[in-house]
Parts: structure tokens; sequence; C-alpha cells
């Protein structure tokens, strides 16, 4: 009987010390992986606060956008132009394209700012030997510009080139 007790007991400390040292093992491994991991985002410069939002990374304001509406008074911009064509481009700097149906392209560029927080679209130009800038709301890939010459309203309605 004193045999079989100490072979249970024995078995019972090998199994023991066994799962003991795999247990520190996989710790061990789970650790030197973390680290690894923290070293790696450091060492790409990768912040956390940037990873955590995906619109940072996608930039969904960026592209073509078309012209779906454009009126200046009481006349029908539309029917006189091909197309008209907003492109922001990466880099800050957009180019507003329009293409009559006679007559030669007419192209304005300039600067433009994106703000998350608001959806806010700030353009600047240089029109006519003067500095300009018009804060437009973009929500869903739509926005609309406002302005007025000589006492006419001009209103253009765009869209995202595929939406």
């Amino acid at each position: 009987m004193f045999l079989y007790t100490h072979y249970i007991s024995s078995c019972d400390k090998n199994q023991i010390k066994t799962a003991g040292k795999n247990g520190i093992a996989a710790l061990r491994a789970v650790f030197v992986c973390l680290a690894a991991a923290v070293l790696a985002l450091i060492l790409c410069g990768c912040e956390v606060s940037s990873l955590s939002s995906l619109r940072s990374f996608s930039r969904p304001y960026l592209g073509e956008y078309i012209c779906e509406y454009a009126q200046f008074g009481d006349t029908d911009l539309l029917p006189k132009f091909r197309e008209i064509v907003l492109s922001l481009k990466d880099g800050g700097e957009f180019t507003l394209t329009a293409l009559p149906k006679r007559g030669r392209k007419v192209s304005v560029s300039g600067t433009y700012e994106y703000s998350e927080e608001n959806g806010m679209l700030t353009m600047r130009a240089r029109v006519s030997g003067k500095d300009r800038r018009k804060d437009l709301l973009l929500q869903d890939g739509k926005f609309v510009v406002e302005h007025s010459f000589a006492g006419k309203k001009l209103i253009m309605k765009f869209k995202i080139r595929g939406a």
C-alpha cells in the first residue's frame, strides 16, 4: 500500500511541476509578443490616437465632384456646359473646371482645408486679382456653393462622382 500512495503522490508532484513550467513558458511567450508589438509601433512612428480613426486614413472628401445644379439669377447654367467638375486633390489643392458646349475650357485653382470636427470645407483662390475664401458644409459627399455677383445669386450644387 505504501508503494501505491508514493506512486500517486509522486505523479501528482511531477504533473504539477510540468504544468508550472509550461505555464511560465506560455506567459513568457505572451510577454515577448506584446513587447515586440509595442516596439514595432514605437519604431514605425505610429500613434494610437491616429490609428483609432479610420476616417483620418481614408479621407473620403478627396475626389471629383460633379455639378448637378447651377443657376445664376433666373438662368439655368447647366444646359450651357458639358460638365462642371471640382477636383479635391491630396495635398490641399483643388481645381474647378468648366467645359462649355461652345468656347474654351475655364479653370480655377486654389487651396482647401477640411475640418473633420464640423465637416467644413474651406476653399481659397485668387480670382481677378483678389483673394477669395468660401466656407462650405460637406455632408454625404454633397455641398452647395452660393455667391452673389452684380445683385444676382449664383447657386451650384455638387455631388461626388459615382454617388
